[in-house]
């Protein structure tokens, strides 16, 4: 497989984790719509002009939460930010070195170092 490839699947999966992300927004957004307007309710009656423009208000409160979400997600769209995302996150990953937080959380909670605990570093990788 081919760095290429590597790159457009990771976009394909970008392009999921961002149309799964618009419709957890939108769903949260017809929620709290719905739960703001039966809490209006419960404290001012609406009555029935009100209650009859909640539905809509929710459906337009969804479509705007997907489509700010699907906005600011386009960068899976490109190769070049794709590849971006993917280097920023290494970076990251670099910077905060997992391994060493995990021994240091060890070492702080347990009180001995991990290797008297059987180390669980993966066969083949060296400090």
């Amino acid at each position: 497989m081919t760095p290429t490839d590597r790159m457009r699947r990771a976009r394909r999966r970008l392009a999921r984790a961002r149309a799964l992300a618009a419709l957890l927004w939108a769903l949260a957004a017809v929620l709290l719509v719905i739960v703001l307007a039966a809490a209006a309710d419960a404290v001012i009656s609406l009555g029935a002009r009100g209650r009859e423009v909640v539905l809509p208000l929710a459906g337009l409160a969804a479509l705007v939460a997907a489509l700010v979400v699907f906005l600011r997600g386009r960068a899976a769209d490109s190769l070049g930010r794709a590849a971006l995302v993917c280097v920023s996150l290494a970076a990251i990953l670099a910077i905060l070195q997992p391994r060493e937080l995990l021994r240091t959380a060890v070492k702080a909670v347990i009180g001995a170092p991990p290797t008297a605990l059987g180390d669980a570093r993966e066969p083949g990788i060296e400090d």
